[in-house]
C-alpha cells in the first residue's frame, strides 16, 4: 500500500487537515439524536478521516469506535477526540484497518456510519465485499448510515478503467467505484440491508469535483 496515489493522498498534510477541519455531518446528527438511550449503542466510524464522526458520536453519548485504513486520519481523528475522551481509550477504540476486513466480531455493532467511504475502493467486486463485511459485524436491527458517490454525473475529468467497468481513475490518480443506485441497492440488500428512512440523491461540488451523492439509513434485517 505505501507509496500508491491512495496512500500518498490521504496521508498528505494538507488532505488532512481538510478533513480534521470539516464539521460533523448534520443529516447523521438529525438522524442519531432521535435515538434513545445513546450509551446503550455501541457505534463504529468506518473511515473516520479526520474524526468528525467519531466526536459527534461521542459527545452525544454513543459507545463509540472508529476506524480508518491511512495512519495519518487515525492520528487526526485521536487528535480530535483528544478533549473528549482519556487517551488509554483513544488508542483502544480509534484502530488502522481495511474496510475490505474489519478486526470487529460478527454482529459486534449496533450502528455504522459510513459516511464517503465505499466509493474508495478499486472494483464493483471490491464495493460488495466493503459493504458485506460492514454487515457482517453489525447487528440485526441495527443502521447503516451510508453516504457514497455514485454513477449519476460523472465528472469529465475521471478517467474509465478499461476492462474494470463502473472504476475510474480521478485526476490525484485515486481509484474511484461509482456504481448506479440500483446496483448500490443490490449490494445492501443482498446484505439483509433495506431502507429505514427516505433516501436521498443529488449533485454536490466538493474539494476534488463534482459528485453525485447517494445517503440514507438502512437496517439490517
Amino acid at each position: 500500500m505505501l507509496n500508491t496515489p491512495e496512500y500518498n493522498f490521504w496521508n498528505k498534510p494538507e488532505v488532512v487537515k481538510e478533513f480534521y477541519e470539516y464539521e460533523p455531518s448534520p443529516y447523521w446528527r438529525d438522524f442519531l439524536v432521535r435515538l434513545k438511550n445513546p450509551a446503550s449503542y455501541k457505534a463504529l466510524d468506518l473511515g473516520s478521516g479526520g474524526g468528525r464522526n467519531t466526536k459527534l458520536l461521542i459527545e452525544l453519548g454513543f459507545n463509540s469506535w472508529a476506524c480508518d485504513l491511512y495512519e495519518s486520519m487515525v492520528k487526526s481523528t485521536r487528535k480530535k477526540l483528544a478533549k473528549v475522551i482519556p487517551l488509554k481509550e483513544i488508542k483502544k477504540k480509534v484502530i488502522m484497518s481495511s474496510i475490505l476486513k474489519l478486526p470487529f466480531k460478527k454482529d459486534t455493532f449496533d450502528i455504522i456510519i459510513a459516511n464517503g467511504v465505499y466509493h474508495n475502493t478499486n472494483s464493483y467486486k471490491e464495493f460488495s465485499t466493503a459493504v458485506k463485511e460492514t454487515g457482517r459485524i453489525l447487528k440485526t436491527g441495527g443502521f447503516l448510515c451510508i453516504n457514497v458517490f455514485y454513477r449519476g454525473v460523472v465528472a469529465p475529468e475521471l478517467r474509465e478503467i478499461k476492462n474494470n467497468a463502473n472504476t475510474f481513475i480521478t485526476k490525484e490518480g485515486l481509484h474511484m467505484t461509482l456504481l448506479s443506485r440500483c446496483k448500490i441497492l443490490k449490494i445492501l440488500k443482498q446484505t439483509g440491508l433495506i431502507p429505514a428512512e427516505k433516501i436521498y440523491l443529488y449533485n454536490k461540488k466538493v474539494s476534488t469535483g463534482l459528485r453525485s451523492v447517494f445517503r440514507g439509513v438502512f437496517k439490517k434485517t
